[in-house]
């Protein structure tokens, strides 16, 4: 019973029909051995008609307490760059840095899940989940075939989907678990890569990685 007969306790679909996109730009520069990367992604995502019915907004503020003031349309700009130029001491090594943002768009199934029945309750309000990610390293040729790397990077986790309980709330003696922007990391590491360029019909890349990483998630 009710205006959205396609959910209940034991079911819930939904044709929501989003839209979603994005858009990058990405200039080079070179001069030398000077190499200069820089660009900017722009992303966006539309929810859709469902979740901007009427009924469906006042169960769902019924059954988290909230406002239900999410937008039509959300977007995230990412910049990124990136250089690369010869070590001073050798001209068989270069230094590189990098820096980026980077937003993914989380699973649709967080945006839509229904509000009628308690447990799991979709958020139309989440927000992009955000990466910030730092590397810093070199490249040593080795002979006309072979190259080492060494890196360092640095990423910085945050608006991961986890889940909220809220509080004093039941439907149908379920307690009720909003999708929401609460998880969060951060990861430092060393990466060493080894590669050969193909020749005498051979080519290949050993990697080893160290990764030191901690964390939240509900």
């Amino acid at each position: 019973p009710g205006p959205f007969k396609e959910f209940g306790q034991y079911r819930w679909t939904f044709n929501a029909y989003p839209l979603m996109g994005g858009a990058y730009i990405q200039d080079k520069f070179e001069k030398s051995s000077l190499i200069i990367n820089a660009g900017v992604r722009v992303d966006w995502f539309m929810p859709g008609s469902t979740v901007e019915d009427e009924d469906w907004k006042l169960q769902w503020e019924e059954a988290t307490t909230q406002h239900a003031a999410w937008g039509k349309i959300q977007h995230a700009v990412s910049p990124r760059f990136g250089i690369s130029f010869p070590f001073p001491l050798s001209a068989h090594t270069k230094l590189f840095f990098s820096y980026g943002h980077f937003n993914q768009i989380p699973e649709l199934q967080f945006y839509y899940r229904d509000p009628y029945t308690g447990s799991f309750t979709g958020n139309p309000g989440l927000q992009f989940e955000k990466t910030i990610l730092y590397e810093f390293g070199l490249t040593r040729q080795i002979g006309r075939d072979w190259a080492f790397d060494i890196k360092s990077y640095a990423k910085d986790i945050s608006e991961q989907v986890g889940t909220t309980r809220v509080p004093g709330v039941q439907i149908g003696g379920l307690p009720v678990d909003l999708y929401d922007n609460v998880g969060y990391a951060r990861a430092r590491g060393l990466e060493f890569e080894l590669t050969k360029k193909h020749s005498y019909f051979i080519s290949g890349k050993m990697t080893y990685n160290i990764q030191w990483a901690n964390g939240y998630s509900s």
